[in-house]
């Protein structure tokens, strides 16, 4: 097995896992902190991005 397909398939269920908590945050409303846990996975992508194509 690849370790690139490795990485992405950890990268996806990082990222899946962290959108159903920052549903979970909006759902209690805590909007601020859904927005923050949003704007980590963004940076996550694109930190990931420049770091496995580039």
């Amino acid at each position: 097995m690849n370790i690139n397909i490795f990485v992405w398939i950890t990268l996806v269920l990082v990222i899946l896992y962290s959108l159903g908590f920052c549903i979970s945050l909006w759902k209690e409303r805590n909007k601020l902190g859904a927005f923050g846990v949003f704007l980590l996975i963004g940076g996550t992508i694109i930190g990931s991005i420049f770091g496995l194509i580039i």
